[in-house]
C-alpha cells in the first residue's frame, strides 16, 4: 500500500473514532473510557469493511474485540450508520479498504503500543531477547490472498502431514544424493529439491487455486518426486539419454497450458522439466526390455 492510501486509511479511521467519541459521551455506561471504547468500535468497522470489500468470511477475534462487548456497548444505530457511510466514501475515491495489505495495516494500528514498545526492547540491550509471547502472530493479514488459499493448514493434519513430508522428501534426498555422489552420475535420481520447491510456488504464483484437495496432492506428488528413482537430466550432456517422442510431449503439454494462460510461463518451465524426467524414464523402461523372438 502507498503512502497516500496509508494515510487515507488511518485518517479514515480517526474520523471514525471522533463520531463514536461524540455519540458514547451522550450514552455511556461510565465502564471503560469513551476513547478506548470508540478506538475499538473504529477498528471494528474498519476491520469489517476491508474483510467485505475483500470477500475474507469470518472473524478477526485477535484484531478486534468488540464480540466480547455488551449489547449496551455498542453506539447508537445513527451513529454506526454515519461511520458506514464514511467507511463506504464516494465513488471518485479509491478505496483504500481493497488493498491486500489493508488489514495489516489496521492491525498496525490497533497493537501500536505493543509494537512500539518491542522496537524499543529489540534497539535497547544488546542481549535482550524477544519473547515468543510478545510477537503478535498477525503474519497473514499482511499476506496476499492468492497465497492464503494456498495455506495447507487449512487442510487439517492432513495438510500439516503434505507439507512435513514435503520437507522430509527434501531431507531424503539430499541424504542420498550425497551418498551416491560417486556412483550416479550423469543424471539426478528424483527430482531435484530445488526444481520441486520451484514447480510448487510458481504454481502458487499464478493464483489459480484447484478445487478439493487437488493441490495438496500435487505438493504430495512433488515431494515422493524428490525421492523416486526417476532419472531428470542434469544438462551436462552425459548419462542418461534424452529421448525425442518425451520432449515433444512435453513440449505440446507445456504449449497447451501457456495457450491457456501466458502468465503460467514460469511454472511451465519447471513443470515440463517434471513432466519430461517422468516421460523419459518411462520410454527408458520400455527401450530396455528384451525383444520376444
Amino acid at each position: 500500500m502507498e503512502n497516500g492510501a496509508r494515510k487515507k486509511l488511518r485518517d479514515i479511521t480517526g474520523r471514525l473514532r471522533q463520531v463514536l467519541e461524540n455519540d458514547f459521551r451522550t450514552n455511556t455506561d461510565g465502564g471503560e473510557s469513551i476513547k478506548s471504547k470508540a478506538w475499538r468500535w473504529a477498528i471494528h468497522l474498519a476491520v469489517e469493511q476491508a474483510m467485505t470489500v475483500r470477500g475474507i468470511c469470518g472473524e478477526m477475534s485477535d484484531l478486534s474485540t468488540v464480540a466480547a462487548c455488551r449489547l449496551n456497548d455498542r453506539p447508537s444505530a445513527g451513529a454506526e450508520q454515519c461511520c458506514r457511510d464514511l467507511l463506504a466514501g464516494r465513488e471518485e475515491e479509491p478505496n483504500p479498504f481493497i488493498a491486500a495489505d489493508a488489514l495489516g495495516w489496521l492491525h498496525q494500528y490497533w497493537y501500536d503500543g505493543e509494537r512500539q514498545a518491542i522496537t524499543a526492547k529489540s534497539g535497547g540491550d544488546q542481549y535482550s531477547k524477544i519473547t515468543a509471547a510478545e510477537i503478535i502472530p498477525a503474519t497473514q493479514v499482511y499476506t496476499e490472498k492468492y497465497i492464503v488459499d494456498f495455506l495447507l493448514k487449512d487442510f487439517g493434519w492432513l495438510g500439516s502431514l503434505v507439507a512435513a513430508g514435503f520437507a522430509t522428501c527434501g531431507a531424503l534426498r539430499l541424504a542420498r544424493f550425497n551418498v551416491n555422489v560417486g556412483t550416479v552420475k550423469g543424471y539426478f535420481m528424483g527430482l531435484p529439491i530445488p526444481a520441486a520447491g520451484c514447480v510448487v510456488a510458481t504454481f502458487v504464483m499464478i493464483g489459480v487455486k484447484p478445487p478439493g484437495w487437488v493441490f495438496p496432492v500435487m505438493v504430495a506428488g512433488f515431494g515422493y518426486l524428490m525421492v523416486s528413482t526417476i532419472k531428470y537430466p542434469d544438462f551436462k550432456g552425459k548419462g542418461e539419454k534424452n529421448r525425442v517422442i518425451p520432449a515433444v510431449l512435453t513440449l505440446l503439454l507445456s504449449g497447451y497450458i501457456l495457450f491457456l494462460s501466458w502468465q503460467s510461463l514460469p511454472f511451465v518451465v519447471f513443470f515440463g522439466y517434471v513432466v519430461f524426467g517422468i516421460l523419459n524414464t518411462i520410454f527408458a523402461l520400455f527401450e530396455s526390455r528384451p525383444s520376444g523372438n
